[in-house]
């Protein structure tokens, strides 16, 4: 209990311990030790406490007691730059495998992990939060990830600008496996929550390593589009024709989509517009698309009338239905 109170004392006064300063420790009106902050040019890193002594400390004391926390600083200093180097050099490798520059130097690097070009792969993508610093929060999930990950697979994490990348390699087909991935990952969540997790398909090598890290690259923008952001682990069946509407070029997207929903677009029916889009959400139930955008049914079935006369199709034709369904997907994601 009485350490508890501390880290919650330290958390709460963290701003005044930024400043290298003794400072008092009352655990509401009685004496209990003193803090200072351990500082760094990464900001504050740690807090050095003494608790439990008689009395305050005296001016040598609190000069030795300066003193430690400048050694900390400085050795936490020294982890953090060659946690830094140890980053720019993955960030490297990951460059390396991508474009499967498998180099003598590169081999060399992959077997330190244990890994060979030949091993079948599969990337994992986790989102990292907006306040997360990035060399605590690396190293945090590149932890969470051996501990989970490493007992059936080969792992090495990759530091990205909103995730970290995750290469899972293994020698037989563990990979293909996708409920256990999805477990896995649902466990990596208990020690790390992050906004989501990604998973690419599996590949035969690291040859074919780009395919599976683009799956998760570009998960995000789809499923934000599609509003399908409820789960927390999210595999590459659940975004699929739609991957390969981002090879589609501008051009060709803004052709395929006048061709489909031409009537809509041009004529500015925001209204209509989202609710084709609803409606084809929900399977084409009038009653739930009802419920979402707060209508009344008859309200959603007239306008679901209107728009297949103004763009001559019958939404219980299959291909109509796809053809509106993929021209929606590229005006959504191209930003049209």
């Amino acid at each position: 209990d009485h350490h508890f109170y501390i880290k919650e004392w330290l958390k709460k006064n963290a701003k005044k311990l930024s400043i290298p300063r003794l400072l008092d420790i009352y655990k509401k009106e009685e004496w209990v030790g003193q803090a200072i902050g351990v500082m760094s040019s990464f900001g504050t890193i740690g807090f050095l406490v003494v608790i439990e002594q008689e009395k305050e400390l005296d001016l040598i004391g609190e000069l030795a007691f300066k003193h430690a926390a400048s050694i900390m600083a400085i050795e936490q200093m020294k982890q953090q730059e060659q946690m830094k180097h140890q980053l720019t050099e993955k960030e490297e490798l990951l460059k390396d495998i991508l474009k499967n520059n498998f180099t003598q130097e590169v081999q060399r690097a992959l077997k330190r992990y244990g890994i060979s070009i030949e091993d079948k792969c599969i990337f994992i993508g986790i989102e990292r939060l907006m306040n997360d610093e990035v060399l605590e929060s690396f190293s945090s999930i590149e932890n969470q990830v051996k501990r989970v990950f490493q007992d059936r697979f080969l792992t090495i994490c990759f530091p990205g600008r909103d995730m970290v990348y995750v290469m899972l390699a293994s020698k037989d087909s563990m990979l293909n496996r996708e409920e256990e991935l999805k477990t896995r990952s649902e466990r990596l969540q208990r020690y790390y929550h992050p906004n989501l997790i990604y998973i690419g398909r599996p590949v035969d090598s690291l040859r074919q390593a780009d395919i599976s890290f683009k799956d998760v690259q570009i998960m995000p923008d789809f499923l934000v589009e599609q509003g399908k952001n409820s789960s927390k682990v999210i595999g590459f069946r659940e975004i699929g024709y739609r991957r390969y509407l981002n090879d589609v070029s501008d051009d060709d997207a803004t052709a395929f989509v006048m061709i489909f929903l031409e009537g809509i677009v041009q004529a500015n029916k925001n209204d209509w517009l989202k609710t084709l889009i609803a409606y084809l959400q929900t399977d084409k139930n009038a009653v739930k698309t009802a419920e979402e955008m707060h209508l009344h049914p008859n309200t959603v079935y007239y306008r679901i009338q209107q728009i297949e006369e103004k763009l001559n199709i019958n939404l219980d034709s299959l291909e109509d239905c796809m053809n509106v369904k993929i021209a929606l997907d590229l005006y959504q994601l191209k930003h049209l």
